[in-house]
């Protein structure tokens, strides 16, 4: 599977990395040399950005929380297979925050998987919504 490579022009903010994991596009941009703001919910995903990119600002976050930032303050945002794992709902709720703290004319670049995937676990487990299962406890 190819990864997602991004090209940004300079921004006037941080970029906001939503669910960064281990910081595998956060390393990219940095290394862009763009500031960035790594977030994720496993505080031991943020600190292996910690030990390896000690220059980047992490937060630990929870998406299905409202997000912990001001409102338009990020001209642009990432999320990299980290959005697909929520209730319609809950997707909705976050899509609204990501919109609240994007500034006008911002840019959302973010990558989710197929509901037909079926090598990645779609469509397994138990049925609790449309394309939204639970499998081994996990949603």
């Amino acid at each position: 599977m190819p990864q997602m490579r991004l090209v940004v022009s300079r921004c006037q903010t941080p970029i906001l990395d939503l669910g960064a994991g281990v910081g595998i596009d956060t390393l990219h941009l940095n290394q862009l040399g763009h500031l960035v703001i790594a977030c994720d919910f496993s505080e031991v995903a943020l600190e292996k950005i910690r030990q390896n990119i000690p220059e980047v600002q992490t937060r630990r976050v929870d998406m299905e929380q409202p997000l912990p930032f001001e409102n338009e303050m990020f001209d642009f945002i990432v999320a990299n297979k980290s959005l697909h794992y929520f209730s319609v709902q809950k997707t909705r709720a976050l899509f609204d925050e990501v919109y609240r703290v994007l500034k006008m004319n911002g840019h959302f670049a973010f990558v989710v998987n197929s509901t037909k995937d079926e090598n990645f676990g779609a469509g397994q487990g138990i049925k609790l919504e449309d394309n939204f299962y639970e499998v081994r406890g996990t949603t």
